[in-house]
């Protein structure tokens, strides 16, 4: 669907509780990555969500970009350059601000 109209729109919501949360609405171009580009940039995510920087083999003796080949073979990999972004906030008041809006 995104590679037919690739102008597309996502929200993200970080809710800590009903009083208070953030919303961001986003709106970008989807881009599809392949050959070295989808790679390299599959090699960064697996990296960054797993903490792991340096370049050593993972426990199982393979490397990122070993992974990242196989994943690959079965998925997609995109990206979306925002063009446009809008966010909203609720934030509760710390418990000393309370007695400014008591009085």
């Amino acid at each position: 669907m995104m590679r037919s109209n690739p102008d597309v729109c996502f929200q993200v919501d970080q809710i800590i509780s009903s009083s208070e949360w953030r919303s961001v609405v986003a709106w970008g171009t989807y881009e599809e990555l392949a050959g070295e580009d989808a790679e390299q940039a599959l090699e960064q995510l697996m990296r960054w969500t797993t903490d792991d920087a340096a370049d050593e083999p993972l426990a199982s003796g393979r490397s990122f970009r070993h992974l990242a080949r196989q994943v690959l073979q079965y998925g997609v990999i995109y990206r979306i350059p925002l063009v446009e972004r809008s966010g909203r906030f609720q934030q509760s008041l710390p418990s000393s601000m309370d007695w400014h809006w008591q009085q």
